[in-house]
């Protein structure tokens, strides 16, 4: 497709914004610096636009795909715990968007948008859900793999 492009995550932050099409999004966390400072670690804090009712631990091995779908009735926040993957998404204007994601780095994908990851390395993930998925009457719809 003439308008793909492989983005950095930061190139993409407010994405959602700017256009009345639905659209995947990255999700950018704050972080307290005196959780940093005392040399512990860190703590990074995601906040959801919409409560999150579920979330689903995703394991996706090295190589394989996870995907070519998208959600009707619910938005999902797919979090990189660990791991290296090339994820796409279908916006609603049609364009793909398409980007490198690693650890610690969070994708909103509304209701609609079609996408899939290709793990590079073995990954875990958590899907964050804002409906359960047993309570919606189709949580999946398949796109074919020749869209994505």
């Amino acid at each position: 497709m003439e308008d793909e492009r492989v983005m950095g995550v930061s190139e993409i932050r407010g994405m959602a914004e700017n256009s009345g099409a639905a659209e995947a999004y990255v999700l950018e966390p704050s972080c307290n610096p005196s959780t940093i400072l005392d040399g512990r670690g860190g703590i990074f804090t995601f906040i959801p636009d919409t409560p999150l009712v579920e979330l689903n631990l995703v394991y996706i091995k090295a190589g394989r795909t996870r995907g070519f779908h998208f959600h009707k009735h619910f938005t999902e926040y797919f979090l990189v715990v660990s791991g290296k993957g090339y994820y796409v998404a279908q916006n609603g204007d049609g364009v793909r968007k398409s980007w490198l994601v690693s650890g610690g780095e969070m994708l909103v994908l509304p209701p609609g948008v079609p996408h899939v990851v290709y793990a590079l390395d073995d990954m875990i993930c958590i899907a964050g859900l804002t409906r359960k998925w047993d309570d919606c009457p189709e949580p999946i719809t398949a796109c074919p793999l020749e869209n994505m």
